[in-house]
């Protein structure tokens, strides 16, 4: 429950932006929906409802248990301006890569 300091409120009808930091469980999980309420008094109550949305999140899956960049070519100099620089990206996944998986880096 996140309550807002004394004195603070929230504009009607404005974007607000809300920033957190969330740690993921340990264990392998399937997607869980993340809901985010809002209400009229600091008792989170249905008489007190504001607004709700629900997003799907994502598969915890298990770690790479290795995770490297580096220049692809070691004679290349890492000062290059805006010339492109060719990287490396190293992973060792706990499972076998399938036809159709997607690394998102």
């Amino acid at each position: 429950l996140l309550d807002l300091a004394a004195g603070v409120t929230l504009q009607a009808g404005a974007l607000h932006r809300l920033t957190t930091m969330i740690s993921n469980s340990k264990a392998r999980t399937p997607p869980q929906p993340w809901v985010l309420q809002s209400f009229s008094s600091g008792a989170a109550s249905a008489d007190s409802a504001l607004d709700e949305a629900s997003v799907l999140g994502y598969e915890v899956v298990e770690a790479m248990t290795l995770w490297s960049v580096s220049l692809a070519v070691e004679e290349q100099s890492q000062r290059r301006g805006l010339q492109p620089v060719r990287l490396r990206l190293a992973a060792v996944t706990p499972e076998a890569l399938k036809p159709g998986d997607v690394l998102r880096v």
